[in-house]
């Protein structure tokens, strides 16, 4: 059985030895070997993504304003831009939005565009610099000769580590070869959901290689956008010797009025979008749908987070059912009641598998004592420090526990543990996904479990007050 790298290397070969190098020139193998080896479905335009995130009208204006603003001033005094914010906020919508705006027309600067999904299989981190060299040299003639005669002399360059790859992909044609010679047009990149990308060392390794070459290079025509969670490892490889001045951040905040303001936007525009499809559900002496009392409930429960009131919608709007205004009224009832109990369907299954992807990263050594210090921050019996004490945990157990919830909880620096900071969700529906087992499984968090865990650690330490030594 010989398997696929082995008869891909035996093809090239033969082809190398029959005809010289000279014949892969025409391109087309060359291009075969980048197409073989890239990231499927992972361009912005990609069937396998269909239908894509996309900011709602008139949404995210100001944060796309100035990533635009940014692109097209040629004064720019970085050529790296870190998007960066909590799980579900839009990132995806944002850099897709983006990505379809510079793609249009024929002076279009958009270069390549790589979206990560783990779930997808769009994660491996030693295929992304080739992913992004097949669509530069499909868009860019001079860099496609440069690469076809690359791949003519060593065929086996799309199998070497990410450093070599990005040297031979990058650094070399754009900097030591200066294929584009001298055209300063600019080239955009973006990576989406880097966090999604498999390993974190690969992912600091992206960041670090990146970061190096923009700020080594700084009239280099290729800029580039990266979005991701802000996760502790994320965080650190920004702050890298060789990045922490190569970059500018745009943050996406949940709780913003403007956020807010985009997401009550967003809803009030579905909502009349159902009302019209679903017409006939509705007595024609109904002038307003949803009541507007229901309606800023909704509001007030999706807090800016554009997660929640997507999930909503989807829900709202199923086909399969039919019946909105029964679909809203579940909907109700899951805010009225939390956890949720008695509905049948799940009004938040897309945001509970948000939720499952993330907490499943926990290393199941570690899960119990994350479920503990959840249970604190559900009911807040203390700040995050004397949480910590009660639960007879080091500082650095509890933030190991925690390292993987960055993007769903808001952490106390440790500088101000001992300032009686309280550990906190960015959003009340994650409250709801872990007090629900139907939906949170082996992540559930029960009240009852909560003041077991109160009673125990105030046994403990109430023990240890009148027996010192023990």
């Amino acid at each position: 059985m010989i398997d696929g790298t082995d008869a891909h290397d035996r093809k090239c070969k033969c082809l190398q030895s029959l005809c010289g190098p000279w014949q892969l020139t025409s391109g087309r193998v060359a291009m075969e070997l980048l197409a073989n080896n890239v990231i499927p479905g992972a361009e912005f335009d990609a069937s396998e993504r269909y239908p894509p995130p996309s900011c709602h009208p008139e949404t995210r204006l100001d944060i796309s304003r100035r990533l635009t603003s940014w692109i097209h001033n040629p004064s720019r005094e970085k050529n790296l831009q870190w998007l960066h914010g909590p799980a579900g906020v839009g990132k995806s919508a944002i850099m897709q939005t983006l990505a379809e705006c510079e793609a249009e027309g024929s002076s279009s600067i958009l270069g390549a565009t790589l979206f990560f999904s783990r779930r997808d299989q769009r994660c491996n981190s030693q295929r992304v610099f080739v992913t992004l060299a097949y669509q530069l040299a499909v868009k860019y003639p001079p860099y496609r000769r440069y690469v076809v005669n690359l791949l003519a002399n060593d065929p086996r360059v799309v199998h070497k580590s990410l450093t070599e790859q990005f040297k031979w992909l990058f650094i070399r044609p754009f900097v030591q070869d200066d294929v584009f010679r001298g055209n300063c047009r600019t080239i955009l990149i973006l990576l989406d959901g880097l966090d999604e990308c498999e390993g974190e060392a690969a992912q600091r390794e992206l960041i670090i290689l990146l970061g190096r070459f923009t700020a080594q290079n700084p009239t280099i025509s290729l800029i580039w956008i990266i979005a991701s969670r802000l996760e502790p490892h994320t965080q650190n490889a920004f702050a890298h010797p060789h990045v922490k001045n190569s970059y500018l951040s745009v943050g996406v905040p949940i709780d913003s009025s403007q956020s807010c303001a985009d997401v009550e936007h967003y809803l009030r525009d579905k909502f009349d979008d159902i009302r019209q499809t679903y017409a006939v559900c509705f007595p024609p002496t109904m002038h307003s749908w949803p009541a507007e009392s229901d309606f800023l409930r909704i509001v007030a429960r999706a807090c800016g987070l554009f997660v929640f009131a997507s999930s909503v919608i989807r829900f709202v709007e199923d086909e399969y059912i039919g019946d909105p205004a029964s679909q809203l009224q579940a909907v109700l009832r899951a805010i009225q009641t939390s956890p949720l109990s008695g509905v049948c369907l799940n009004p938040f299954s897309a945001l509970d598998a948000l939720y499952t992807e993330i907490l499943s990263s926990i290393p199941l050594q570690i899960l119990p004592k994350t479920k503990d210090l959840l249970a604190f921050a559900l009911v807040r019996y203390a700040p995050f420090g004397v949480a910590c004490n009660w639960l007879g945990m080091t500082q650095a157990d509890a933030y190991s526990a925690l390292r993987k919830l960055q993007s769903l909880l808001n952490i106390p620096p440790s500088e101000v543990v001992s300032q009686l900071a309280h550990l906190e969700v960015f959003h009340t529906s994650f409250i709801d996904y872990l007090l629900s087992p139907s939906r949170s499984g082996v992540f559930s968090i029960d009240d009852q479990h909560s003041w077991e865990i109160l009673f125990q650690a105030i046994t403990r330490v109430l023990v240890q007050c009148y027996n010192p030594g023990k």
